[in-house]
């Protein structure tokens, strides 16, 4: 028994001194990784730094190459008007500048097989007739003679009620709705002298219109 407590003493002091002496290089290895944290977190706060201070860079390239573009970039040219402009607030001006193909993109616009909206697109195309100016002038008789041949050969286009809107439209008869005359131009009369004289416009309108203007 002697002999076997000796031994157990032996071996458990054996056992502290060993566990006494592993423990210190724990206590050393967790100061080194302290260290290495430590120098982490430096690198780390290094690179933030770093970082922010490049997006800062980058954000003052970008705000001085945003004003150089703002001060760079031309005033954008005036939109050319488009026929709904022309038909709302017609001018000589506005029907030139809808270019060559003004007559089709009128023709597109109106719809023709209404005589009466027919009647209020041929009479604000030539309230801007100009005897005097030959660009105005074609443009008009172009743009009105492109306009009623498609609408007098639509199956459903009414001429008498386009010839009837005329005339009221003109002030020369009354309508039941209260519409209100237009300002009669002498545009007016020289497009329709010119229309009458068009095979495309049927003859018995010709007269209905001959019996009215004469009065």
């Amino acid at each position: 028994m002697h002999v076997v407590s000796s031994c157990w003493h032996v071996n458990s002091s054996w056992l502290l001194a060993n566990c006494d002496d592993e423990g210190e290089p724990e206590d050393d290895d967790e100061e080194d990784d302290d260290d290495e944290e430590e120098d982490d977190d430096e690198e780390v706060d290094e690179e933030e730094v770093e970082e922010e201070e490049e997006e800062e860079e980058e954000e003052e390239e970008e705000e001085e190459e945003s004003s150089g573009n703002k001060l760079s970039t031309p005033a954008s040219a005036p939109r050319p008007p488009d026929v709904s402009s022309f038909l709302s607030f017609p001018s000589p001006d506005k029907l030139l500048k809808l270019g060559d193909k003004r007559a089709f993109l009128i023709e597109q616009q109106v719809d023709v097989t209404d005589g009466t909206k027919t009647a209020e697109a041929f009479l604000k195309i030539a309230s801007v007739y100009k005897e005097e100016n030959k660009d105005v002038k074609n443009a008009v008789l172009d743009s009105i003679d492109t306009l009623l041949k498609k609408a007098f050969a639509t199956p459903s286009f009414q001429g008498y009620s386009f010839v009837s809107s005329l005339l009221v439209l003109l002030g020369l008869i009354k309508s039941e709705d209260k519409v209100k005359p237009v300002l009669v131009v002498p545009g007016h009369l020289h497009a329709l002298e010119h229309v009458v004289r068009q095979d495309y416009f049927p003859k018995e309108n010709v007269a209905v219109l001959e019996a009215f203007m004469s009065r």
